[in-house]
């Protein structure tokens, strides 16, 4: 019995060898956090990837000025879930009598990368000057800032759209890290151009 044991032990690590050798991709991407690179992408897709990115700033910039009008938060390229999360942000600052106006006075497109198919990374520095109101006009709630934050966006193609799904801030030597809170700055936008 012990020698079948054995002998079954050893089939299945050997089974779960050749598995994970044939699925690598799934694994490495599950365990290391990577995903496969696509092997490339068209110019075309590049360019559509960034000017998501920027459009998604720039109406996220006027849905933070307007205090959450429900005309810019369904115009964003961005999947629902995201939008959901920058309306509960708006929410927030609401609650707390407060209205940020952020404007994007540059922003510079580090780097489009394929990560799968009809998805990419952008890589951004964004350059914000932000003003924090009290809801009634009365005063500023705050000092005006000013941020070089560093974000990684995470866009997926939608039919012929770019979209937006996901981002995080990238600590940034040349910035210092990221905004204070820990992201970007959101809120009305200047002319930036992606």
């Amino acid at each position: 019995m012990k020698a079948f044991a054995k002998i079954l032990l050893g089939a299945f690590a050997l089974f779960m060898v050749f598995s994970v050798a044939q699925e690598w991709d799934f694994f490495s991407s599950a365990w290391f956090g990577k995903e496969q690179k696509a092997a490339g992408m068209s110019e075309e897709d590049r360019r559509g990837a960034s000017e998501a990115v920027g459009l998604f700033l720039r109406m996220t910039c006027h849905l933070y000025g307007t205090g959450g009008d429900p005309r810019f938060a369904e115009r964003i390229p961005a999947s629902p879930p995201l939008v959901e999360e920058l309306l509960a942000d708006i929410a927030f600052l609401r609650h707390r009598h407060r209205l940020q106006e952020p404007r994007l006075m540059r922003l510079e497109v580090l780097g489009v990368e394929p990560a799968g198919e009809d998805r990419a990374e952008v890589s951004t520095r964004e350059y914000w000057v932000a003003r924090t109101l009290w809801m009634d006009g009365s005063a500023e709630a705050g000092p005006t800032r000013s941020d070089i934050v560093r974000c990684t966006y995470r866009v997926f193609k939608d039919g012929a759209a770019w979209k937006v799904w996901a981002w995080e801030p990238v600590e940034d030597p040349l910035a210092g890290g990221g905004a204070p809170d820990g992201g970007p700055v959101r809120g009305a936008a200047g002319d930036a151009k992606p």
